[in-house]
């Protein structure tokens, strides 16, 4: 199954070359199989078509009354750190991956809750779910940050990416172009100036569909891909 990828940061502040592929989680906790809980069927089946999101830089972030960094200037901060609240400590850091295919498939981002790295102690991932063959949009770093201190360390895992899929997935980079920037942000511009109303997913997927995206985006993805 082909799935078409890409990585940015919401201002352009970091280079999507910096960023790399997601890779396929694999794990084992020991050198004895037999001892492992890596082959229990149930833990393969939670896995299978898991991938990780790793950071494409290091970046250090300090929690008093304030948020801050000792790091680059003050333009990288506003542009990469986005403060949701101060009182919940729910910030963003603005990566962004996104992800298309061509038929309906479910993904899921979760907190990389295998992996020990000084990110996923020290905070908690905002979850969700949609399905990226109705839904044209990026995934977002937001987490809760329980720490006063953290250390976004270059390729280390933020998150994990699951494909509700048995098939074999086959990931694909696409280049952002600004064509796809524009039908990106046009999309998401239907969220806008509505009643102030929680929707839900089935109510993009409708709207997605009717206006035929798809067959909008699907030119545009292909015709930008990254040969390796």
């Amino acid at each position: 199954m082909n799935i078409y990828w890409t990585a940015y940061a919401e201002f352009d502040t970091i280079s999507t070359f910096d960023f790399l592929q997601p890779n396929k989680l694999e794990l084992n906790f020991s050198k004895d199989p037999s001892k492992s809980f890596t082959i229990c069927p149930a833990y393969q089946d939670q896995i299978r078509n898991t991938y990780e999101l790793k950071f494409p830089n290091t970046y250090n972030i300090l929690l008093d009354k304030n948020i801050s960094s000792p790091d680059y200037d003050q333009k990288y901060f506003d542009e990469m750190v986005n403060i949701r609240s101060i009182d919940d400590k729910l910030f963003s850091y603005n990566l962004r991956y996104l992800f298309y295919t061509d038929q309906p498939l479910e993904i899921s981002m979760t907190p990389a809750y295998l992996t020990v790295n000084e990110f996923t102690q020290n905070t908690t991932l905002v979850p969700g779910k949609f399905d990226i063959g109705q839904w044209f949009r990026p995934l977002d770093c937001s987490f809760i940050m329980n720490s006063n201190q953290l250390q976004l360390k270059k390729d280390d895992t933020f998150a994990y990416i699951k494909f509700h899929t048995d098939k074999k997935i086959n990931l694909i980079n696409f280049y952002r172009s600004q064509n796809i920037i524009r039908l990106q942000n046009d999309l998401f511009k239907t969220r806008l100036y509505k009643p102030h109303k929680i929707k839900p997913m089935s109510y993009f997927y409708q709207l997605y569909n009717k206006i035929k995206f798809k067959k909008i985006i699907d030119k545009e993805v292909k015709s930008n891909i990254i040969k390796n």
